[in-house]
């Protein structure tokens, strides 16, 4: 748990100059309250520079520094003194970026430093150990330990994250992700580690809530400059937790791949991390013990690249699939079509600049290289390819190559007493309606009345998809009819709410990324009050719903709703997961005629 108590000196709950005591304290506070000082003083290199100018600063501002100050500015191991803060606003922390996931005093904290990047930095970690670097930063990085209270306060203020790449490695996706950079107000991350970090604490046990991974996004996507969202590049082995990262990070994916032979000689040449074993959590690659296995690095890396292909295949559609055979003709056509991008806002110079440089090598002439790593491939390489890989990477072709129909919208055969439905509605309004947290969704009243959900959260009608610990609330129990109803669902309920839309409110067009039955989850609606002037639209198609029908609806897909009546539009609305239960239902009633 991470208490907000002083702990040390430069531990403070948000920056306030002291009248007194050490003068590099006094420095620290001024540093990140004051981010136009942070920034002058991130432009001195060296270290005699920077300490000049901070001497200056600190005389200005009535600090005055001893024979022990100036000692410990010229160290050649500075003294880390930079404040630990519990809250940090956004307006101070202004051309500050958190470059490193570390454990302080309070647990797990992030270290921010001031400083602008580089152009042309193809990879965040490059990025990072420049920030790392900067004479500020060795003294002055500032720590913020990731409570659940400043997380929330990241989110919150993030940018939207417009999509999350997956990949095979050595597969075309540094190329795909420098080509998103030409999008206008796109940023985009390449691998970097503190998400890493993130990702190697939850995978092994000690964050089984995945916040750290939610701070840290949230953390990378605040709002700089002109950047109006962000795309993260993963590392090859996250795509392992798909589905974690997935309930994290809500936003539209892609996985690029490639022939698993050239991926192979590729990693022969100079493996990468993740095939190299004990680099990564021991849960890559199962079996470690078994007899049977050929234990060879090289049969080592090609069974991590099989598990990362395989753990694709049960969530992958054929608009989310890239093969780097389709490169670079799809950076402008599927690219942005699996992103929700528009294929004519990038400036297409400018990407024909990107196309002719190697992606991970800028300052090199890209060659296409495939027939020369086709030619290099041993017979032992291929033996190891068709036994671990090429399956998985089969069926991902199989999927690619074809383009399956998801299900946009079911009625379902759930019987519903609309009465007894809208008594309950009635013993419950009087104890309030909670505005919606999206807010920049909607125009009018959008609120809902939450029923089950998760305990102790401050936003009630928030359905954490991290999150497996739904409980009923307090209201629930004022319900008579609600449980009955839900006690028709053979499968896990997550969040149970009352949404109301009311008259004149409009809930403008989005998609919720992932929230679709194919995904694992179902979102029902059952129509409480309606009238027929709300116009819902689908994928640009109306849907009307009657009161009393239960409905499966594909929120995945764009959707707008608008309350064109004179009564308010309440639906009450049910989050489930998938399961055999489920499917048969599903199954049945697409059966029926």
């Amino acid at each position: 748990m991470i208490s907000e108590s002083l702990r040390d000196a430069n531990t403070i709950a948000s920056p306030s100059v002291p009248a007194q005591g050490d003068a590099l304290a006094r420095c620290a506070v001024l540093i990140a309250s004051e981010p136009e000082l942070a920034e002058a003083l991130a432009t001195s290199l060296a270290q005699d520079t920077f300490a000049a100018a901070l001497n200056v600063i600190a005389r200005e501002r009535g600090i005055d520094f001893d024979a022990a100050t100036e000692a410990r500015l010229a160290a050649l191991t500075p003294t880390p003194s930079g404040c630990r803060l519990m809250q940090w606003s956004l307006s101070m922390r202004r051309g500050w970026q958190p470059f490193a996931l570390e454990f302080g005093p309070y647990g797990p904290e992030l270290v921010w430093g001031c400083g602008a990047a580089r152009a042309g930095q193809v990879f965040h970690e490059l990025t990072a150990f420049e920030l790392r670097a900067l004479p500020l930063n060795r003294f002055f990085a500032v720590r913020t330990p990731l409570s659940a209270a400043f997380v929330a306060v990241l989110v919150a203020e993030a940018l939207p994250v417009a999509g999350v790449i997956y990949h095979m490695s050595r597969c075309g996706s540094t190329l795909v992700a420098e080509a998103l950079k030409v999008w206008p107000g796109m940023r985009v991350l390449s691998e970097p580690s503190l998400l890493d970090s993130a990702i190697m604490l939850a995978r092994s046990g000690h964050d089984p809530d995945w916040m750290l991974l939610r701070g840290v996004i949230a953390a990378l996507a605040q709002p700089a400059g002109k950047d109006s969202a962000v795309c993260f590049k993963l590392d090859a082995w996250h795509t392992l937790a798909l589905v974690e990262i997935r309930r994290v990070v809500a936003a539209p994916w892609l996985f690029v791949y490639r022939d698993p032979v050239e991926v192979m000689v590729s990693h022969a040449r100079a493996p990468g991390r993740h095939t190299v074993d004990g680099l990564v959590p021991d849960m890559v690659v199962a079996d470690g013990n078994d007899l049977a296995i050929e234990h060879t690095p090289e049969t080592y890396a090609a069974r991590v690249i099989g598990a990362i292909c395989a753990a694709i295949v049960p969530h992958a559609d054929a608009a989310r699939l890239l093969n780097y055979n389709e490169l670079p003709a799809a950076l402008t056509t599927r690219l942005p079509a699996a992103l929700g991008l528009n294929p004519k806002a990038p400036d297409l110079a400018h990407l024909a600049e990107v196309l002719k440089h190697h992606a991970k090598q800028p300052h090199e002439a890209f060659s296409d290289d495939r027939a020369a790593k086709q030619a290099e491939a041993s017979a032992a390489l291929r033996r190891r390819v068709t036994k671990w890989i090429e399956p998985h990477y089969a069926a991902l072709e199989a999927i690619r190559l074809q383009c399956p129909t998801r299900i946009q919208h079911l009625q379902l055969p759930l019987a519903c007493d609309l009465e007894a439905l809208r008594a309950d509605l009635t013993a419950v309004a009087p104890g309030g309606w909670s505005p919606h947290f999206n807010t920049g969704y909607y125009s009018g009243d959008w609120s809902g009345i939450p029923l089950r959900g998760i305990p102790g959260t401050h936003m009630p009608l928030y359905a954490d998809p991290n999150r497996s610990d739904f409980a009923d609330t307090a209201t629930m129990a004022l319900c008579d009819y609600v449980p009955k109803f839900l006690a028709q669902l053979d499968c896990p309920i997550e969040s149970v709410r009352f949404l109301r839309l009311a008259a004149g409110a409009q809930i403008h067009e989005h998609r919720d990324w992932g929230l679709c039955y194919e995904e694992g989850v179902a979102r029902l609606h059952v129509p409480v009050h309606t009238n027929p002037d709300v116009d819902f639209r689908l994928d640009g198609q109306p849907l009307s719903l009657s009161a009393g029908e239960c409905w499966y609806i594909n929120f995945d897909l764009p959707h707008r709703i608008t309350n064109h009546g004179a009564n308010d539009r309440v639906h009450l609305v049910i989050d489930i997961r998938v399961n055999p239960w489920l499917q048969a239902l599903f199954g049945a009633t697409r059966a029926m005629p």
